[in-house]
Parts: C-alpha cells; sequence; structure tokens
C-alpha cells in the first residue's frame, strides 16, 4: 500500500520518487493476487 501512496503522491504533487518501482511492485501484487484468488476460486468450485 505505501508503493501505491508514494505513486500517487509523485503523479499528484510532481515530486521526486521512483515512479517505475512503484508501478512494478502494483503490477506484482495485482497478479499475484489474481493468480490466489483464481486458484482458490477452482478449489472452491469443486
Amino acid at each position: 500500500l505505501s508503493y501505491e501512496v508514494d505513486g500517487l503522491r509523485g503523479l499528484l504533487l510532481g515530486t521526486s520518487s521512483d515512479l517505475p518501482l512503484d508501478f512494478a511492485v502494483m503490477a506484482a501484487a495485482t497478479v499475484a493476487g489474481i493468480a490466489t484468488a483464481a486458484a482458490l476460486l477452482d478449489r472452491l468450485a469443486r
């Protein structure tokens, strides 16, 4: 969550932040969450 806040702060205020790292961490967390949800949904559907 702190990467999201840091990325948004950098975009809105124009402060220097490491935007590529922030977006990479958010993308990785999103992919991990979707993969976990898909795996759990498959188990629950059986």
